[in-house]
């Protein structure tokens, strides 16, 4: 009992200190106050500091995220299945060599050439390939039996039309419009409604008998869109055929072609053809 005594008694005299302490207006109000301030204030800038960091880390990830979708969309309006973007091609062995029989009539040789087999629309190298008839375009590889350069590319072995004898027609005109049957072409992919180019670089290689011969890049729609002269006068230093497509085409290929011409009437020889060295697709 005694003890429980003592300790009430302590109670009181504390009460009573701390009755007297605030009647002076002392003790540690002041420090409340301060320290209350204090804690006011620094809730107040780590309110701040979060609120700035948070707002400033949501608009550099926002920033981040719409620098991303940009790169994103520049990535894909420059892409699209090999067909929307710039390309030149120089016929590289690696791109021809596994091809095999899908693309050849007999397995590769890195030494001689490589005929044509009978294919539709087989794609090798970003490129489709055409030929109802086996040999009319050969790959030679560079430094192979007929092909001492450094550069590999392919040769035409004959009229891609199935008569030596057929014109070829004037642009805009649909290319069987002088009566020929198409048999084969190499046809290089665009993107339908985005502007282009196709540039082609060629060689007449019957310099002496090839007095006459055509080259054209023809339309997806099966017409004319460019002719140039590959006789040997005009290509037998090398020569080139562009044409250029507008934004708002329909197009989504453009076939290379080649017509020996050996109309009598303008005294073609059953000779002449035409080594294609490079393509290039600007879009």
């Amino acid at each position: 009992m005694y003890k429980n005594f003592g300790f009430v008694k302590g109670v009181a005299a504390a009460l009573v200190v701390s009755l007297v302490l605030a009647a002076c207006g002392g003790g540690d109000d002041d420090n409340t106050t301060t320290t209350v301030a204090a804690s006011s204030s620094s809730s107040s800038s780590s309110s701040s500091s979060s609120s700035s960091s948070s707002s400033s880390s949501s608009s550099s990830s926002s920033s981040s995220s719409s620098s991303s979708s940009s790169s994103s969309s520049s990535s894909s309006s420059s892409g699209g299945s090999g067909s929307a973007i710039t390309t030149t091609w120089g016929f590289a062995d690696t791109a021809y060599s596994t091809a095999g029989t899908s693309l050849f009539s007999a397995a590769y040789s890195a030494s001689t050439d490589n005929s044509i087999a009978v294919v539709t629309d087989v794609l090798v190298d970003n490129l489709y390939f055409n030929s109802s008839v086996a040999g009319v375009l050969r790959y030679r590889p560079a430094g192979s039996a007929n092909n001492s350069s450094a550069t590999s590319f392919w040769n035409t072995n004959g009229s891609f039309f199935t008569s030596n004898a057929i014109l070829m027609p004037a642009v805009g005109a649909a290319l069987t419009s002088t009566g020929g049957t198409v048999r084969t072409y190499i046809n290089v992919p665009v993107a339908s409604g985005t502007a282009f180019s196709i540039t082609v670089n060629f060689t007449q290689t019957s310099t002496l008998t090839a007095t006459v011969g055509k080259i054209a890049l023809v339309g997806s729609d099966g017409n004319v869109l460019a002719v140039a002269d590959a006789g040997n006068a005009a290509a037998a230093a090398g020569s080139t055929i562009t044409y250029s497509g507008a934004a708002g085409h329909t197009l989504t290929g453009v076939k290379i072609f080649y017509s020996r011409e050996n109309d009598t009437s303008k005294a073609g020889a059953a000779s002449g053809g035409v080594n294609l060295t490079q393509i290039v697709r600007v879009q």
